[in-house]
């Protein structure tokens, strides 16, 4: 396949040719429900958009996703470093033996994609020193749980994590530390 093709499907993603396969996977995601659902973005043109263009156009992202992935594949395979990371089916491998979502766990995550806590920081605007806390799990240096439940779903969102599953397991072992430390 020609370098052409591969522009065209980074330009159906909605990112620059140097995007990285978690940039590609986010972007997937993101367009994938923003055109099989009703959206408030999608409102003012719905009548202008027929069912079979988004069809039409759900197959090209899922084509252009499918041969990014591929084209990362075969980049790892052939030894290239620079911006190609994990494959997915190694991060789905991954991902699925995990039982529980820890900090620990969200650190390996985070490291086996190749994403720095900087770059999580700008995106979701959580402060390192509370993204470095998340995942070292020292919850006496956190926010109120509130505010706490929230950056761990943004941060779960960035690694292309379920928000609710996270949140869920990560909010379970801090309120289980909380009682144990409300009982001293």
């Amino acid at each position: 396949m020609i370098e052409e093709d591969y522009n065209n499907y980074f330009e159906i993603l909605e990112l620059p040719p140097d995007a990285s396969l978690s940039e590609i996977r986010r972007s997937y995601q993101y367009l994938k429900e923003l055109y099989s659902v009703e959206s408030i973005v999608t409102l003012p043109v719905e009548e202008d958009v027929s069912e079979e263009r988004k069809i039409e156009i759900l197959q090209q992202i899922e084509e252009a996703y499918n041969r990014l992935s591929d084209l990362f594949e075969k980049e790892k395979n052939k030894g290239h470093g620079g911006k190609t990371r994990l494959i997915d089916k190694d991060i789905d491998e991954f991902i699925s033996s995990i039982t529980t979502f820890s900090g620990q766990a969200l650190k390996q995550i985070r490291e086996k994609i190749g994403i720095d806590l900087y770059d999580i920081s700008l995106e979701t605007k959580i402060r390192i020193r509370y993204l470095e806390d998340m995942e070292l799990e020292k919850y006496d240096s956190l926010p109120p749980a509130v505010y706490l439940r929230g950056y761990i779903c943004n941060y779960a969102s960035y690694l292309s994590l379920d928000p609710k599953k996270v949140a869920d397991d990560y909010m379970n072992r801090y309120y289980e530390w909380k009682s144990g430390r409300e009982k001293r």
